[in-house]
């Protein structure tokens, strides 16, 4: 099996460098009990260990009104979110520093976990929605406080969607009677296969809402020039025209497909062709008209028109998205032309008749045509959002 990694974390003073330095049987993190402990994120591992030991900036107990504390705070789950994101970023597969288990340390002598505590922790991993948890109560010398720290973190995670899998109790103190060690490095390896599985699901869903973002950045790009030009009233205006993908709405197209690593350029092509003999933006289009006419609105040729290629735009946009999404994860081919038209048609039909109907409580015959540039932009940013 591969050798994973356990993500350590929990407030400042709790023992999880102490806790690291036992189980790897080795002085490698810094731990004073004066000085604050680890200011980074560093990544530990030796030959006596079967994983790698990712040792944390301490979250801060809350304290009412204290500006330092939230800062800190605010550091120890950005240093997290930034270690994930420069995983996500390095796009390697297995990357050596992905987070595969996490142990979530709390102090054995305390008599209270504040919800605020978890809720921190909860934000600064939310990421690693598949990776198992494991509460590990450090400084655990008494049988009786065990049993009231196991309830303490029971209550505390009842109101959390996310849970933890297991709960270990260690002494890590090199100079007290060390126990629990062994127990929760066997705890973790059997959790450690579905800790790899579900790390690789959870960096290939953050890449793809990253890629996501990126593509939906396009399309709402690509709509301002695109309904500037329609409400154009030199050029050309009517539905046959907005269904020809223009140069723009080809260039949305192999965009998309370039976020998507697609690189077929026979597909893109058939791709194009599809969209441009696509049928179920006739309906939706008619509809417009309707709309249009029976508001009396000035200028409705040209006023159809921006709704067509408003249309075009994000059914071309969400299409293609929905469409290299699923080839992206596996779960269609690119080879699948007959799913893809299929994809197509559904796709100018949904985004067609959802703009057209929420167009229809965004107009009436009081509306100039020096506004509807908004409203057709903001109606479109509002879909990409859904």
């Amino acid at each position: 099996m591969k050798k994973g990694n356990v993500l350590v974390i929990g407030n400042s003073g709790v023992g999880k460098s102490t806790l690291i330095n036992a189980i790897l049987n080795e002085e490698v993190a810094h731990t004073s009990p004066i000085e604050r402990g680890t200011e980074i994120m560093t990544r530990y591992e030796n030959d006596s260990c079967p994983f790698g030991l990712i040792d944390t900036f301490g979250f801060e107990p809350e304290k009412k009104g204290s500006v330092i504390d939230l800062f800190k705070k605010a550091k120890a789950i950005d240093l997290v979110k930034k270690w994930t994101k420069d995983v996500v970023d390095s796009q390697l597969e297995g990357d050596p520093n992905q987070i595969n288990v996490i142990w979530y340390c709390i102090d054995g002598n305390s008599s209270r976990l504040f919800k605020k505590n978890v809720d921190d922790f909860i934000q600064a991993t939310s990421d690693w929605k598949s990776v198992p948890i494991i509460v590990v109560i450090t400084k655990s010398y008494i049988a009786e406080d065990r049993e009231n720290n196991i309830q303490m973190i029971e209550n505390s995670f009842a109101d959390q969607k996310r849970k933890h899998t297991r709960i270990c109790a260690v002494v890590s103190k090199p100079n007290d009677a060390q126990s629990g060690l062994s127990e929760l490095v066997q705890a973790t390896m059997e959790l450690m296969p579905d800790g790899l599985i579900g790390a690789a699901n959870d960096i290939k869903q953050m890449r793809l809402a990253q890629k996501r973002v990126k593509a939906h950045a396009l399309v709402a790009d690509a709509l301002v020039p695109a309904i500037a030009t329609s409400l154009n009233p030199f050029g050309k205006s009517n539905i046959s025209d907005a269904q020809v993908l223009t140069a723009a709405e080809t260039g949305l197209l192999f965009g998309i497909a370039k976020v998507y690593d697609i690189q077929q350029e026979g597909t893109l092509d058939s791709m194009k062709k599809m969209y441009e003999n696509a049928q179920a933006l006739v309906g939706p289009a008619k509809l417009a008209a309707e709309l249009i006419h029976k508001l009396g609105i000035p200028f409705g040729k040209l006023v159809i028109n921006a709704i067509v290629t408003s249309c075009v735009m994000l059914a071309i946009g969400e299409g293609s998205v929905y469409i290299f999404e699923k080839i992206y994860l596996g779960e269609k081919s690119i080879e699948d032309m007959d799913w893809i038209k299929n994809s197509i048609n559904s796709e100018f039909a949904k985004e067609s008749t959802d703009f057209v109907s929420a167009l229809s409580r965004s107009i009436s015959s009081q509306t100039k045509l020096s506004d509807l540039p908004k409203i057709l932009l903001t109606l479109g940013e509002e879909i990409l959002k859904k």
